[in-house]
């Protein structure tokens, strides 16, 4: 969707802009003009999948024009590879630094790396792919000139699930999709619940292609295209395109121009598949951006009606005394929001401190308990006399400092939770005129309640190395050598002081573990109560920017009942000049709907 279509949305956007403004819908309009700009930079993405060997990257070989992804017998494809436009050839290799395909915290990095290495970091085992996650490579083709990226994508039928793991990771990301089949082999069960499990779910238009049909005759191909399809559509309940193809064929015709080879590789019907599929991407975009501008319009004109209604209803002096007591009204909220002194401030930072302190008291009562009797407990035990006892003591604290953790995210999102819910019962009890502050503070505290949950991952990470991007209470259970929720210097002092004391007395064993440990449990306890704080630090902060955002908004609601007190004191003689008005602005937006309904669309289909 390019050139004049863009344009005239464009145009149509430009209208509806002063209509927004005035009766407050710019934040709507913004966010379709951000679709609207995505729409014009936004390249096609198209997804290339399938079976492994089935001659993905022959296919994508041949649409380049150029051998870009590597194609050898008994190798296949083993990691993603983004090709776009570039001005020069550049491969930029995207990998795990940990070097651990199995570690739960990836840290990506990436690398340039020469071009004919592309072959190396993208077929064979996951040892030869050195941790590889993808390959983006850019290339000088007129093919992507035009904002077209190619994905080539992993066998999904591999002994490897990480190829199929891979693939469906990249399919949420595709705008159409290839299915890529072959004549040599019958349609597996997998290539079928790929399609209906993995693919129809996107929502994404697809085709199929049935490559290696130069392996059979004519006829051959029409019956396989025919059975493919039928077999596609009994399976997953849908129409399926299937197109037959040579890549082989297309490839020689590449670099022979022979045109008997062109015929016989059936590379136009694909060609004009794929432009089939880019319109039916463009059309989805299209059809996007002229519902949200329909529903902008339609939320317009009903904020117009409302207006209207209330004008030839008005009375002016009633009217006015009722604006007057509603800006008094914002005025003294607002005050209240934004003065931190304030009882309702007071009242806010109350409600949070008090689950605060809620949470570190249970929170000290659980380690005071462990440090103490717990402890105790174990260092009594039987089982901490052993042979093996060390092991053992380190074993039962670790099990402890597991259960306090496992709850300390638990409690505090319960905690925050019944706060958000406190703090909306207690604004929307505050006699607050008309119905867009307390909507506006509701979506407010929502927000807050979504943007925390990103902000508490790195405040974890911070607080607790150990706990990676899951809650503390995961992280213990990740094995890290004897101690795996204690830090590795209070693991490697348990194990120390417990192997070092073997056979001396009981009561001095216990003596020298707990003047050993005790420090350190407290050292990890004092991490775990700054990552609470931190949590509610972090939640109040977040909570006053909220109110803030809200005194703003209510300083426009402000505006607006200035607006409409100087309306009332022009009375009368501005009615009638309003009401046209109004209606002028209506039959406008109305002739916009109709416009942008029928803009670009066949007036004649049914």
């Amino acid at each position: 969707m390019k050139g004049k279509i863009l344009e005239q949305f464009s145009a149509y956007l430009t209208k509806v802009l002063p209509l927004a403004s005035n009766y407050g819908r710019k934040t709507d309009c913004d966010m379709v003009a951000r679709l609207l700009e995505s729409a014009e930079s936004k390249p096609f993405v198209l997804v290339v999948c399938g079976e492994f060997k089935r001659g993905k990257s022959s296919v994508i070989n041949a649409l380049l024009k150029q051998e870009i992804c590597q194609v050898a017998d008994g190798i296949a494809t083993a990691s993603v590879s983004i090709i776009k436009y570039g001005e020069k050839q550049k491969v930029v290799r995207y990998y795990n630094a940990t070097g651990d395909p199995d570690d739960e915290e990836i840290t990506v990095k990436n690398e340039e790396i020469p071009f004919s290495s592309v072959g190396e970091f993208s077929q064979g085992t996951l040892t030869d792919l050195d941790n590889t996650l993808y390959l983006e490579i850019e290339l000088p083709s007129d093919v992507l000139s035009d904002g077209l990226v190619i994905v080539d994508t992993p066998g999904i039928g591999s002994l490897d699930p990480r190829h199929l793991f891979l693939t469906r990771q990249v399919l949420p990301k595709a705008d159409s999709i290839l299915f890529v089949t072959d004549t040599t082999e019958p349609m597996m069960t997998t290539e079928l619940d790929f399609i209906k499990d993995s693919i129809l779910p996107t929502n994404k238009p697809y085709a199929m292609l049935l490559n290696k049909a130069d392996m059979i005759s004519r006829d051959e191909r029409t019956e396989y295209k025919r059975e493919r399809e039928a077999k596609s559509s009994e399976y997953c309940g849908v129409e399926v395109d299937c197109i037959p193809v040579s890549a082989s064929q297309w490839v020689e015709y590449n670099s022979t121009g022979d045109e008997k080879k062109w015929k016989r590789s059936n590379g136009e019907a694909v060609l004009a598949a794929i432009d089939g599929l880019y319109l039916k991407y463009r059309e989805f975009q299209e059809d996007m951006l002229r519902q949200r501008l329909i529903q902008l319009l339609s939320d317009i004109r009903a904020e117009m009606e409302k207006s209207l209604a209330e004008l030839l209803n008005a009375d002016f002096e009633t009217r006015k005394d009722v604006c007057l007591s509603e800006l008094n009204k914002l005025r003294a909220l607002r005050e209240l929001i934004s003065d931190e002194y304030s009882d309702l401030r007071k009242n806010i930072s109350s409600i949070i401190e008090n689950s605060q302190d809620a949470v570190l008291s249970d929170f000290t009562r659980d380690t005071a308990l462990l440090s103490t009797e717990k402890l105790e407990q174990i260092l009594n035990t039987p089982e901490a006399q052993s042979e093996h006892g060390g092991e053992y003591v380190v074993a039962q604290l670790n099990k402890e400092l597991q259960l306090i953790g496992n709850g300390i995210d638990r409690k505090i999102d319960s905690a925050i939770e019944t706060v958000l819910a406190e703090l909306s019962e207690y604004v929307s009890g505050i006699n607050v005129p008309g119905r867009h502050f307390s909507g506006g503070i509701d979506g407010k505290m929502a927000s807050v309640e979504h943007s925390l949950s990103e902000n508490f991952v790195s405040v974890t990470r911070h607080a607790l190395p150990l706990a990676g991007i899951v809650g503390i209470g995961q992280a213990c259970a990740v094995t890290l050598g004897i101690a795996s929720c204690l830090p590795l210097s209070i693991a490697a002092g348990l194990y120390y002081v417990v192997e070092s004391i073997k056979g001396n007395r009981r009561q001095e064993q216990k003596t020298h573990i707990l003047k050993q440990v005790t420090p350190k449990i407290n050292v990890a306890v004092n991490e775990l109560r700054t990552y609470i704080q931190k949590r509610y630090s972090t939640f109040s902060k977040e909570v006053v920017m909220s109110l803030k955002t809200t005194s703003d908004e209510m300083t426009a609601q402000m505006q607006e009942k200035l607006k409409s007190i100087k309306e009332c004191e022009d009375g009368i003689r501005k009615k009638l000049v309003k009401e046209n008005e109004l209606k002028s602005q209506m039959k406008m937006t109305d002739t916009l709907m109709t416009q942008i309904k029928v803009f670009n669309t066949n007036p004649f289909a049914k």
